[in-house]
């Protein structure tokens, strides 16, 4: 039932999206604008290559193509939610699994069980341990939902939002650096 409200809500949100589009398009409430502020109101991002390998970044690993475009701070926010999110849901997972394993467990021994009195024990403990491993279900799933809708809004952000800062220049040049710097080398040996 959820899963039918929801999706005629996004029914719903779609189609007045579109209308709302169509309503804009059609109507002359921005003549006002000249058309160089309409173009840039409406512009989509250039994709060049760094945009393109950016993309690619981020489908694979979420924020990683904000932080390659010169968003750091953006692309780690990102990249801590959805792993943060993956393991909890590993997590849920790891623990539902164990305790449908202790569920089989207790239910071997209650069912060898002589006495009533330890019947009753592992009856309920078999309940108790279901109880927890409703709860584990419902936590993966809320963990793994975070986890896609962070992984949908990193594409989202990624495609719209995020502008490129241009390359990051990760060596030390001594020409372009101050007097701050100290340059000093660590040896490790790597055979003994």
């Amino acid at each position: 039932m959820k899963k039918k409200i929801i999706t005629l809500l996004l029914i719903i949100f779609t189609y007045n999206f579109l209308n709302a589009q169509n309503e804009i398009n059609s109507s002359t409430n921005f003549n006002y604008l000249n058309n160089y502020e309409r173009n840039e109101l409406f512009k989509l991002p250039r994709f060049d290559s760094r945009r393109i390998t950016g993309l690619a970044y981020s489908s694979l690993i979420p924020g990683s193509g904000q932080i390659y475009l010169g968003h750091t701070t953006k692309g780690a926010a990102i990249a801590v939610g959805f792993f943060t999110g993956l393991v909890g849901a590993m997590v849920s997972q790891n623990n539902f699994i164990g305790n449908r394993e202790r569920i089989q467990t207790l239910q071997y021994e209650y069912l060898n069980s002589d006495r009533f009195t330890l019947a009753e024990y592992y009856w309920k403990q078999m309940v108790s341990v279901h109880n927890e491993q409703k709860t584990h279900e419902k936590s993966r799933n809320l963990f793994a939902l975070a986890t896609a809708i962070i992984w949908s809004v990193n594409i989202i952000d990624y495609l719209f939002f995020t502008t490129d800062k241009g390359p990051i220049e990760f060596s030390l040049n001594p020409n372009t650096l101050n007097d701050s710097f100290i340059y000093f080398t660590v040896t490790v040996p790597l055979n003994k």
